[in-house]
């Protein structure tokens, strides 16, 4: 059953817009056109798909961009799977592997079945060791009894990792899809990468096997998979909500800037290109809370007579931060802009509700350069930005 053509349209017109952004996000070995083309026809072959929320589709897509993995290719690499609603990015087996071997200190990562007649022995220890010797005789092979996976170092011992049956049968009654289709149809290659999975926590740690693992666990929990990391693409234009334990909510729309979100402030990093182009930094979740997040708007009336006196037991507002460092916070802003290749010279500007639009970062207030100088921390690995804004 395909989609509706109208429908494959419109996608894939907002792929199309997406495409700059895609291309940012891809690894060089990717092209964005085929990228393009195999979600378009991924989206063709399960109309499922459409029918969720265009923001969860939108965002697989550009989580699978980010970690460079092909959706839905004869790879194995990664898939678009519809589940309550939304679209949900599960990384496949031939994923672990691919960004397992990206790393350059794992030569190969392969997981392998054992089966009832096969002769099969490990030992863990510091004399480590695993022998398979397939059975290849005319009877059946078995039933299957435990799979492995082993990772081959440039330079080191093999790591390996084995799990019974039962053992994978554990991991799957956890999630949250322990009935779908992948684990349904797909039972080998859902055992393949659990044990991949876990034989992943022995290997070299990089920041896109972490994230991808994340991302899986989080399929599995049956939790969103919004992440900083995609609003670091396509930015988030958040519903005002009715009330504050509602701001979080869904996100209505792709945009490129961030606004308010409730009645609470966000501060937008928008860098400057010197082509006139702007990229926006979307906040980063504890510099709402540090700019007043949840608090009244600053248009607000002041509190009158005829408004209700607050309580008499009610908490005291905390203290004022203390002073800040603005040379060195603007400094090292400026430095992680321009570590991040958004232009050699880059102009910097705040936008929140108490800095007009173009002040630069020096005029800026200090709950603004704060709340600027926490969303570029994560950016930060030094962690100097951050315990420049920290209040002890």
């Amino acid at each position: 059953m395909q989609a509706a053509p109208a429908a494959v349209q419109t996608f894939e017109q907002a792929l199309k817009r997406m495409g700059p952004s895609l291309q940012k996000a891809l690894p060089r070995h990717i092209d964005v056109e085929r990228f393009m083309r195999i979600a378009l026809s991924c989206v063709n072959r399960d109309p499922k798909l459409l029918a969720c929320s265009q923001m969860s589709l939108v965002r697989a897509i550009m989580q699978a961009a980010q970690l460079g993995l092909e959706v839905a290719s004869p790879l194995g690499e990664a898939y678009l799977v519809p589940f309550k609603g939304e679209v949900v990015l599960i990384i496949g087996y031939g994923g672990l592997v691919e960004l397992a071997t990206r790393t350059g200190r794992v030569t190969s990562v392969e997981a392998r079945a054992v089966h009832e007649r096969d002769l099969f022995a490990f030992r863990h220890g510091t004399d480590q060791s695993l022998e398979h010797v397939p059975y290849l005789g005319d009877e059946d092979a078995g039933n299957t009894v435990a799979v492995y996976a082993i990772a081959r170092m440039k330079e080191g011992e093999p790591k390996f990792e084995v799990m019974s049956v039962a053992d994978v049968q554990r991991i799957r009654a956890m999630s949250k899809q322990a009935d779908g289709d992948a684990w349904t149809n797909n039972w080998d290659s859902m055992a393949a990468k659990t044990v991949v999975r876990r034989v992943a926590k022995l290997l070299p740690k990089s920041a896109e096997m972490a994230r991808a693992i994340a991302l899986d666990a989080k399929a599995d929990a049956g939790e969103s998979q919004d992440d900083d990391e995609t609003r670091l693409d396509f930015g988030t234009v958040v519903q005002p909500a009715a009330d504050a334990s509602q701001r979080t909510g869904a996100a209505a729309r792709v945009a490129g800037k961030v606004g308010a979100a409730g009645n609470g402030r966000r501060t937008e990093v928008v860098v400057k290109e010197p082509d006139g182009t702007e990229t926006s930094i979307p906040p980063a979740a504890e510099s709402v809370a540090a700019e007043g997040g949840g608090g009244a708007p600053e248009d607000a009336p002041p509190h009158s007579e005829a408004s209700p006196a607050p309580p008499a037991d009610a908490v005291p507002p905390p203290p004022p931060p203390p002073p800040l460092d603005r040379d060195a916070v603007i400094a090292r802003c400026r430095a992680i802009i321009t570590e991040r290749a958004f232009g050699e010279q880059p102009t910097i500007k705040a936008v929140a509700p108490s800095v007009a639009a173009g002040t630069m970062l020096e005029q800026a207030d200090d709950a603004t350069l704060r709340g600027v100088a926490r969303t570029l921390a994560r950016y930060d690995a030094s962690g100097e930005l951050l315990a420049l804004v920290t209040t002890k």
